[in-house]
């Protein structure tokens, strides 16, 4: 079997292009893995942060009896709790939306804290975000690896089937006339280029 595999132009193709398209999926997949969470939880932070400056602009505008739905919104659209201090540091407005599994905290946080002026008076504005989401993203990845693994099996199969059938057709060719030229039999035609 061995020496059959070693003298096989077309199986030495296949295997060859198996291998290359097999370490080359999993190659982009480890990455994907890697930066794709990273990004993700970048991007996340960006919108966060876009997020807490309009609300603390809506604040300054409107006051805090009339922001309360922003204030509420905010935190359910970004899974955080929002906390409003007076100037003795007294809580004025205080709201909780995160969204942790089985009571366990996300080790992915970010906290926002910024002032703003109302009526004359100082307060406090302070976000503490639960970035959950980043790792939601990354389980997923880490739960789709069988399903993506059948499917780089599969692709690199057929892929490599096809490459080494296209590419070593010529070759199986050229050499079945060569083993004729040594028994010196020249009633052959070889059609290809």
């Amino acid at each position: 079997m061995k020496r059959k595999i070693s003298e096989s132009i077309q199986t030495k193709t296949f295997l060859g292009m198996l291998v290359l398209l097999v370490v080359c999926c999993i190659v982009i997949y480890g990455m994907v893995m890697v930066f794709l969470p990273e990004s993700y939880q970048t991007e996340l932070e960006n919108q966060v942060s876009a997020d807490f400056y309009d609300l603390v602009k809506v604040l300054e505008q409107n006051g805090l009896q009339e922001s309360c739905d922003s204030l509420m919104e905010f935190s359910m659209k970004n899974n955080a709790s929002v906390k409003i201090t007076g100037e003795k540091n007294q809580n004025i407005f205080s709201v909780n939306f995160t969204n942790t599994e089985d009571g366990e905290s996300s080790d992915r946080t970010m906290s926002c804290s910024a002032a703003f002026w109302q009526s004359g008076q100082t307060y406090q504005l302070s976000a503490n975000v639960s970035l959950v989401a980043v790792t939601q993203s990354y389980d997923v990845l880490i739960k789709l690896i069988p399903f993506i693994a059948a499917i780089i099996l599969l692709i690199s199969v057929s892929g490599a089937f096809i490459c080494s059938r296209y590419f070593s057709k010529p070759l199986v060719s050229i050499c079945s006339v060569a083993k004729r030229m040594t028994k010196l039999d020249m009633t052959w035609k070889f059609p290809m280029n």
